[in-house]
């Protein structure tokens, strides 16, 4: 008699006697499959970071001043004389354009993060690109085949229970503003490092910037997510580029962190 895989125990439970269930065994011997590294398997021997996330403005601290180049000094006090003369620059949030990192990590509203054992996705309540985060060992991509975008490349591996995020190739579109100070750029360089306390229920995501252009040195800060109930989902983001109203006094159609 041919050997058949195992039914799921759980599902025929559900739906036969206990009796049934050892006389089925006896007419129909089957074969249970051999143990595999399924991805749920895979991802349960490191902590699961899936679920709606957001940031409480209570803990949100000002992250210390970025040390800048003085190229960058210059640029931000050029946008600073800009606001003091009353200009308001028209952001991508303006045109409805992909914010990106860092804005959606902390600056934004909740994020939906769904992990497997092969990357892990977040989800941003806001004009963003979904940001994928590889985690079957993959480099970087050849800078000369990548379009930059302004999630970047993100690869990460964990050490212990803290997952550790490196992303590169990242554009100078959307949101380029990071806490703290400086801004980030074709040549900026971003690690990060994801870990739970609170029993699973906070989320700790250290932030470390370094780009030659704008920091004499790395800057960091750290966001505190809160977990949201079971059954909370985003809200549908809406954005009108043509609505001009909001800017009608603007005195600037662009970020001027941007060429």
């Amino acid at each position: 008699m041919p050997l058949h895989p195992c039914p799921s125990r759980p599902t025929i439970q559900r739906r036969l006697f206990p009796a049934l269930l050892v006389g089925l065994s006896v007419l129909a011997p089957c074969l249970a499959a051999p143990p595999t590294a399924s991805a749920p398997a895979a991802a349960a021997s490191h902590p699961d970071l899936s679920g709606f996330w957001q940031v409480n403005r209570g803990d949100w601290l000002v992250p210390q001043t970025a040390k800048l180049t003085p190229q960058a000094q210059a640029v931000e006090h050029h946008v600073a004389q800009e606001m003091a003369a009353g200009k308001v620059v028209a952001y991508a949030s303006r045109w409805c354009n992909f914010l990106g990192v860092p804005f959606l990590m902390g600056q934004s509203p909740p994020i939906n993060i769904v992990q497997g054992s092969e990357e892990m996705v977040i989800l941003p309540e806001q004009t963003a690109a979904a940001r994928h985060i590889y985690l079957d060992g993959r480099p970087h991509p050849d800078p000369s085949t990548f379009e930059p975008t302004t999630d970047g490349h993100s690869i990460g591996h964990w050490q212990g229970d803290v997952l550790v995020v490196d992303t590169t190739d990242f554009s100078a579109n959307g949101h380029v503003d990071i806490p703290g100070g400086g801004y980030r750029t074709r040549t900026s360089h971003l690690i990060e490092r994801f870990w739970t306390v609170d029993a699973g229920m906070t989320l700790k995501i250290e932030a470390t910037w370094q780009d030659p252009n704008v920091f004499s040195q790395p800057h960091s800060y750290t966001d505190t997510y809160h977990k949201l109930p079971p059954g909370t989902y985003a809200y549908e983001d809406s954005c009108d580029a043509s609505d001009a109203a909001p800017f009608a006094n603007s005195g600037g159609t662009r970020d001027p962190h941007e060429p």
